[in-house]
């Protein structure tokens, strides 16, 4: 069966990107944005120290890019603490860019990057840093508009720069970089999600299919178990029983053959009664037999229990038969009542596994019905006997009180007697006393 994904995760899956493909992006934006704001850093040392001369700002990106090494290459850090200061970092960068430059310079470009990440690494309470963005903004149009932003002008000297020029440039990479893999990864997880949505419905359709295939099995077991029962509900020959039920059970559920064996009155040997095709007729001919404890049916009676065996050939004890050489697998019921063995379901498949479950619980329910019937057929024939014996008896003893004389009783004795015991000959003899034997001589 295919295993079923747990359509909890698969929700999950859709609101926000799962822990594991979150730290993997946090790796990946931490490494490539180090490299890029450490190679900016030092381009913008040069310009501080050639241009500028705003070591104050300098210092606080030096100090920000030593504890963004520091968080990028230590990787035991709690991911809270990671994806905070990732946030925290880009948002500061952002308001210093605002600070220096108003609303010229990259500042909303980090204030976007800052919305995507708080909401890629936090999910929902992410959002709250869309109404931040909106205040800084809000607040820094405000301050400009109003001149009371001091812009530093250096900063702005440096766009017309080489050396600012490289600053800004590697900014903008690190902006873009830290934008696409953030848009990369999400991408990733949504066609992840779809993949996982389709295998979800895929195996929920086998799943349905399965179910329905199990109904159809159990609605034709039970069917095939209830004509089985009609059929033989009425039956006192055990032999036309045992015919009826094998070819019930084949026709219904196709199986590669199917007979059934009744143990004799010495429990020593189980007498086919009924096969199905060409191949149980033959051996119905010809009298099979097995003995108990040999072979699969052998061994089902002597131990009274079910035995199944998927693959045939490698049962040590198992009896093949030239007439069935397709047999693979083969199941053998015992036919019981309490712990009475009367005789044995035996159905053969000419696949290896040819039995499930379902296939076990209908044979194991026909089996039991066939029980009862069997005995209801033996306690219907010894009632029929005794009915006999005694209306034989009733017989004998009427015409017994209008016998005359010893004769006629010895003679109606002897042919009654024949009747009763089901004998073409019977004799009765009289012996002599011995004291009468002595007196004649």
């Amino acid at each position: 069966m295919t295993q079923l994904t747990n359509p909890t995760q698969t929700t999950q899956t859709t609101t926000h990107l799962p822990i594991q493909t979150r730290e993997k992006l946090l790796n990946t934006v931490y490494l490539g944005t180090f490299i890029l704001a450490a190679l900016a850093v030092l381009a913008y040392s040069y310009t501080v120290i050639t241009i500028t001369g705003t070591w104050s700002i300098l210092t606080l990106y030096a100090t920000l890019v030593f504890i963004h090494g520091i968080f990028t290459f230590k990787h035991d850090i709690p991911y809270k603490w990671r994806a905070l200061f990732l946030v925290s970092l880009t948002f500061i960068v952002s308001v210093v860019d605002m600070a220096t430059l108003g609303l010229a310079g990259d500042a909303r470009l980090w204030l976007i990057v800052f919305i995507i990440y708080s909401i890629v690494l936090f999910g929902r309470t992410g959002t709250i840093s869309v109404i931040i963005s909106i205040i800084c903004l809000a607040i820094t149009g405000y301050l400009q508009s109003h001149n009371n932003l001091p812009l530093v002008q250096p900063e702005l000297e440096t766009y017309v720069s080489a050396s600012g020029w490289i600053s800004v440039t590697l900014y903008s990479v690190a902006i873009y970089l830290m934008a696409l893999m953030a848009i990369i990864h999400i991408l990733r997880d949504i066609n992840q999600s779809i993949t996982q949505e389709k295998e979800l419905t895929h195996a929920l359709e086998q799943e349905r299919r399965r179910l329905d295939q199990n109904v159809s099995e159990r609605t034709r077991a039970i069917q095939a178990t209830a004509a089985v029962s009609r059929h033989i509900s009425t039956l006192r020959d055990t032999t036309q029983l045992a015919q009826i039920v094998v070819n019930e059970i084949q026709t219904t559920f196709n199986y590669y053959y199917v007979q059934i064996y009744l143990m004799d009155e010495a429990g020593k040997t189980l007498h086919l009664f009924g096969g199905t095709g060409e191949a149980g007729q033959k051996m119905l001919e010809k009298g099979h037999h097995i003995p108990l404890g040999q072979g699969i049916v052998g061994h089902a009676a002597a131990t009274n229990q079910l035995i199944s065996v998927p693959n045939v050939y490698k049962f040590e004890d198992w009896l093949p038969n030239p007439l069935l050489p397709s047999t693979r697998s083969e199941i053998a019921i015992p036919i019981t009542i309490g712990q009475e063995v009367l005789g044995v379901l035996d159905v053969q498949q000419n696949i290896i596994g040819g039995f499930s479950q379902e296939d076990t619980n209908m044979l194991q329910s026909i089996a039991s019905q066939v029980a009862i019937v069997l005995r209801n057929a033996r306690l219907y024939s010894q009632a029929q006997e005794r009915a006999r014996q005694e209306a034989i008896l009733t017989n004998f003893r009427q015409k017994l009180q209008q016998a005359t004389n010893i004769e006629q009783v010895l003679e109606l004795t002897a042919r009654e007697l024949g009747q009763v015991l089901a004998t073409t000959h019977a004799r009765v003899e009289l012996k002599r006393p011995q004291s009468s034997a002595a007196n004649r001589t």
